[in-house]
């Protein structure tokens, strides 16, 4: 009996890991003209264990900026011009990336996905062919049109 008590407390633990972010849902804020505004998500993915626990680290030129659960996003500014964004997940192999020029006053939606091409037979030769992006996951820049109906079942990630 006491068992059945653990094993239940164990699932429930590894479902609420798995679901996304806590926060608010996403509406859209106002953009300051000298800087660039960046909606960072992940859209909530059904492919099992993978992504139990924080999620994939999102850095902005090399500096991390929010753990991103599946299910949720974060918006942060930055200054406009080269921005680099890079995600990577304790125990996968390679870092994904994505470098664009942005713009000041514009808002960029930032989708991060669980790579299909790369996720279980192309990391590790990737990786030892020294290919520039290997990683796990595929960032991409999404038009508004995709992003809002996405972001609309998601919630806020907790950032630290």
């Amino acid at each position: 009996m006491r068992s059945d008590f653990i094993f239940l407390g164990i699932a429930a633990f590894l479902i609420s890991s798995c679901s996304g972010g806590t926060g608010p849902t996403y509406h859209q804020a106002d953009i300051e003209s000298h800087k660039v505004q960046l909606v960072i998500y992940h859209p909530a993915e059904n492919i099992g264990s993978l992504h139990i626990g924080a999620g994939p680290d999102v850095k902005i030129n090399d500096v991390v900026a929010c753990a991103l659960p599946n299910g949720s996003y974060f918006v942060t500014s930055a200054k406009p011009g080269n921005i680099s964004i890079s995600s990577d997940k304790t125990m996968m192999i390679g870092t994904s990336h994505l470098t664009f020029r942005a713009q000041a006053g514009k808002r960029y939606y930032v989708r991060v996905t669980w790579s299909q091409t790369r996720a279980y037979t192309g990391l590790i030769g990737q990786a030892i062919s020294g290919a520039a992006n290997y990683g796990p996951f595929d960032i991409e820049i999404a038009s508004e049109e995709t992003a809002l109906p996405e972001l609309a079942n998601i919630k806020a990630a907790i950032c630290r």
